[in-house]
């Protein structure tokens, strides 16, 4: 089996995901993953596409012409299947605090430093009686051969340096 991650960005009344789900289907392909946020006025959207050598490659080719045909920016790029070469931990980190420039960095910064992959990364901003408030959540895979208690008081640590709010906790 043959991946392909697929990467748009349009307005939002375009319906560029139902164009994309039907070239899949049509090909018969699968959609592994997908997630559509709408930010302003406009639409993001990131699919990971499954099916054999030649299914793929048909999308491959239409991809252009989709992109054309609806005025938006599409990105595609062929990924290799998942190799599992060690066991992980599922968790999940929620953060909140003041938003400040270079934050995120530093969280990021610090959950690699740690060797901990990231799966999935979600942050918003908001105001709250006019102050920037930010909130982080990140899924994460922790090595399994970690010592989860000093990850956690590392993490903690961390947090209270920065005058975070924040939880480290297995995913359920």
């Amino acid at each position: 089996m043959e991946n392909i991650l697929v990467t748009t960005i349009c307005r939002s009344d375009t319906n560029v995901f139902n164009e994309i789900t039907k070239l899949a289907a049509v090909n018969e392909c699968h959609i592994n993953y997908s997630h559509l946020y709408s930010l302003g006025g406009d639409h993001s959207m990131t699919l990971q596409i499954t099916g054999n050598w030649s299914g793929i490659a048909k999308i491959e080719t239409a991809l252009p012409s989709i992109a054309k045909r609806l005025d938006v920016d599409i990105v595609f790029k062929r990924s290799p299947q998942e190799k599992i070469d060690r066991f992980h931990l599922p968790y999940r980190i929620e953060l909140m605090a003041l938003d400040q420039p270079g934050l995120v960095y530093e969280v990021y910064e610090f959950i690699n430093s740690l060797d901990i992959h990231t799966e999935q990364l979600e942050i918003s901003t908001s105001k709250h009686e006019q102050t920037p408030v930010l909130k982080l959540s990140m899924l994460i895979e922790i090595p399994a051969e970690s010592n989860i208690a000093d990850i956690r008081e590392q993490f903690l640590i961390f947090c209270d340096e920065l005058n975070l709010d924040g939880t480290l906790e297995p995913r359920k």
